[in-house]
């Protein structure tokens, strides 16, 4: 991919994070304002910037994560007033609810995505005893790693694997499945060595539930992350993720599906209809899902769009 050219000077301006969230915000803003005397554009996740910013006539888009709160809404019913303001959101679900009350003509979405490089020369593969399933994220967010469970007694030839969470945690979940021989949490590590087990393993493993209050309009980092390694993924497709992965890249689970069916359906899959879903997702990072492509839809589609 070539690399993007973007014609515009940043300035930089780097602040400690003593204060009050609202002190250091109108820190910011005061900032920006008084060391740039040239016309700016201005991409933000902060409300209150888009907001101070949008007074100033310049052109802003806010980015949104998930749903808004009731006075996010009235600044938004504000912001709204403003042809200079536009919103992306990370998912289309999230751009289709109503969240967000402007025109929606005036809302775009994009996922987020992942680096495109990574030096293979440094990745070193990893053997493992038995066949590998890996997770490798959070061990927090609701139910989400708990949901694997019926994985462990129906698939007892396989090992297990979850990578992150704190120490705590780690030792919560390890003490909760102890019965099992072929589960094994490892905590965190360094980002190389999680890389190391992402290309190692045999299955990458993105469970998602709506004990998760994120599931509804996610874009998980992580998904984009597997969709990199070149690996089979079983993953949950409910909410915004159905959006990324389907029965066309993954072997999903859902409401209608069941996990080890799922988990089954991997085991049985021909070499040749897995090797077309790791190619389908190595094309969507390569062309869609990487940084890269973003900004440039940001550039191009919404800050010259005017």
């Amino acid at each position: 991919m070539s690399k993007l050219k973007v014609p515009t000077q940043y300035d930089i301006t780097s602040l400690n994070t003593e204060g009050s969230k609202l002190y250091r915000t109108l820190k910011i803003c005061f900032s920006v304002f008084k060391g740039n005397s040239k016309r700016y554009d201005v991409f933000t996740r902060d409300l209150l910037i888009a907001f101070v910013f949008s007074l100033l006539r310049k052109n802003v888009i806010w980015e949104a994560h998930q749903g808004t709160s009731k006075t996010a809404r009235i600044m938004l019913k504000l912001l709204s007033l403003f042809k200079n303001f536009k919103v992306l959101t990370i998912s289309e679900a999230l751009k289709l609810a109503d969240e967000i009350p402007i025109p929606k003509k005036r809302i775009y979405s994009y996922h987020d995505g992942c680096e495109l490089s990574i030096n293979r020369v440094e990745t070193q593969v990893l053997t493992f005893d038995k066949k590998t399933a890996l997770y490798t994220g959070a061990l927090h967010k609701g139910e989400d790693v708990d949901s694997l469970s019926p994985l462990f007694n129906s698939f007892p030839d396989w090992d297990f694997i979850f990578i992150g969470g704190k120490e705590a945690e780690v030792k919560i979940y390890s003490n909760r499945y102890s019965s099992f021989k072929n589960v094994k949490f490892l905590g965190r590590m360094p980002h190389s060595d999680v890389l190391n087990y992402q290309f190692s393993a045999d299955v990458l493993l993105f469970p998602l539930t709506k004990t998760n209050k994120l599931w509804k309009y996610t874009s998980p980092l992580k998904l984009f992350e597997y969709m990199k390694a070149g690996k089979p993924i079983v993953g949950s497709n409910i909410g915004s993720v159905s959006e990324i992965l389907d029965q066309s890249n993954g072997f999903v689970f859902n409401e209608r599906l069941d996990l080890v069916n799922a988990f089954n359906s991997y085991c049985k899959a021909s070499d040749e209809d897995i090797k077309h879903m790791i190619e389908k997702n190595k094309s969507l990072i390569e062309n869609r899902y990487n940084w890269a492509s973003r900004a440039k839809f940001i550039i191009e589609k919404m800050f010259d769009d005017r």
